[in-house]
């Protein structure tokens, strides 16, 4: 009797390799394409930055930055084109955007922590 197929994130495991070590391999983390500093910018002009760069965003990879201000105007704009975006303020003074392809959700949620 052949022993039971473990399937992690919809690939199958090989036969032999441990379930952890299947598990670890099955996740992938966001690499950075770009980390953009806005911090002396005026608002439009970060907006209009960071659509440019957004546009490039290649699946799997992910933007961050820096500004003064809570970019609300920005996660509208994401959210409406398939983006999706975490905002924190940083004890320096200033809010850190990370912006990923929300179909790359999983992975970024993994990376985020």
């Amino acid at each position: 009797m052949r022993p039971p197929t473990l399937v992690v994130s919809g690939r199958r495991a090989s036969p032999g390799q441990s379930w952890a070590s299947q598990f670890v391999s099955a996740r992938k983390l966001l690499e950075l394409h770009r980390t953009i500093d806005a911090r002396d910018w005026e608002p439009p002009q970060q907006l209009l930055y960071i659509g440019e760069a957004v546009a490039t965003l290649p699946r799997g990879m992910k933007i961050v930055m820096h500004v003064r201000r809570e970019p609300r105007a920005l996660f509208r704009m994401l959210k409406a084109n398939g983006y999706d975006y975490r905002c924190r303020f940083e004890p320096a003074g200033h809010f850190e955007v990370t912006v990923w392809h929300a179909a790359d959700t999983s992975a970024a949620s993994e990376d985020l922590e």
